[in-house]
């Protein structure tokens, strides 16, 4: 018994010894735990720095902002209600559109003509389309913007257009120079989803730049971002009229452009008469009948003489002669599209107004009826009168 326990002693010593063994180096010292071992504290990290964006470049200089004058006559709302009927046509006969289209008048030069935008809806997709009267025709300025707006600074030639999709929000300034706009200034930054939450990179003209250069430029522009005014689809005029619900095309732009742009900026405008509706005007025509208060006469039978006379170059001449005084007087023909007061059924959705010689505030209105008769209504508000006159083309 006592064998075995001395065997027992013998080799707990022996372990003992070896352990310690391991707590020495070859010279005989006692190895520090930390070294060759686990080490005795966790060490900092080193810090990834950011690399430094390099500063914007200097802004490349922009072209010359030049004005367009239009001319005279001015003749562009004409022009536009033009171009606009035939995309209304376009749209009417294509099922597949919705024949709706918004539209409305913008001063964005300093000239008498407006500018004129029109758009198809108000999605995310539907842009807006800019044009513009160069004297002659329409010309288009481009397609901007989304769910059919866009922003503009009245008299300032720019245009604001934001945009906002896949957590990048962008503004863009364009500048219009004669008749061509020229992208001045993108602005943008993007927010991005990462580990340590949500982080933002801000980027001029699709450069990326640091958040106080993006700041920088945003502070340059503000006077342009901060006078801005907000075409909206919903706010434009519309080609179509409810009745009951029922949408139905209008006629002609002529008459909503008219009444609005009037409305806008009375008495700067002169406009020629359309050549479509020159077309029925030019030639003699002789009164045949007419009504006054209610009484209803013939122009033979009363012994009178009347006639017009339309020439081609909007010139006009009106005969008068009843027995007792005779006059002839020459006129210039002002075009007024639309309706000339409630209720009226004309036909045709456009009139000329023409001052009476020698009788203020007294005027003829002018248009071809249904049944092809040139029909004159003499008016003046002032004095609660109003007469009608019929004629018929001289053969």
């Amino acid at each position: 018994m006592r064998k075995r326990i001395s065997l027992f002693l013998t080799a707990v010593l022996l372990i003992t010894l070896l352990a310690a063994c391991g707590e020495t180096t070859s010279n005989g010292k006692r190895r520090d735990k930390s070294e060759g071992g686990k080490p005795s504290a966790t060490p900092t990290p080193t810090e990834v720095v950011a690399p430094t964006l390099p500063p914007l470049p200097t802004p490349e200089p922009l072209p010359e902002i030049i004005e367009y004058g239009c001319g005279e006559p001015n003749r562009a709302m004409v022009a536009f209600a033009d171009y606009l009927d035939k995309k209304l046509d376009e749209s009417v006969y294509n099922v597949n559109r919705d024949p709706e289209i918004r539209y409305d008048i913008f001063f964005l030069n300093t000239d008498n003509a407006p500018e004129f935008w029109w758009a198809e809806g108000n999605s995310h997709a539907d842009a807006v389309h800019v044009c513009m009267f160069d004297g002659e025709k329409i010309v288009e300025l481009g397609c901007l913007g989304e769910f059919g707006s866009f922003q503009y600074v009245e008299n300032g030639n720019a245009i604001v257009v934001k945009e906002e999709a896949a957590g990048v929000e962008s503004t863009t300034i364009y500048m219009l120079t004669e008749t061509t706009l020229f992208r001045a200034v993108n602005l943008s930054k993007q927010v991005l989803a990462g580990e340590k939450g949500e982080e933002t990179k801000y980027f001029v003209n699709e450069i990326e730049c640091s958040e106080a250069d993006y700041n920088e430029r945003v502070k340059t522009w503000s006077y342009v971002t901060n006078a801005a005014s907000t075409v909206r689809y919903s706010e434009g005029l519309s080609s179509v009229i409810f009745y009951d619900d029922d949408p139905y095309p209008i006629a002609t732009c002529y008459a909503p452009i008219y009444a609005h742009l009037t409305a806008l900026r009375p008495g700067i405008f002169r406009y020629d008469v359309p050549d479509d509706v020159l077309e029925q005007l030019v030639g003699t025509w002789v009164m045949d009948r007419g009504e006054v208060e209610g009484w209803e006469y013939s122009a033979k039978e009363e012994g009178i003489k009347a006639s017009w006379i339309l020439e081609p170059n909007g010139e006009a001449e009106r005969s008068f002669s009843n027995g007792f005084y005779a006059e002839t007087n020459m006129y210039h023909m002002s075009y007024m599209p639309g309706r000339m007061y409630l209720g009226d059924t004309a036909t045709n959705i456009w009139w000329l107004k023409i001052p009476v010689k020698d009788k203020d505030e007294y005027y003829y209105f002018i248009t071809i009826n249904a049944a092809g008769e040139l029909f004159e209504y003499e008016y003046c508000e002032r004095d609660f009168f109003a007469a009608c006159h019929w004629y018929k083309k001289a053969e």
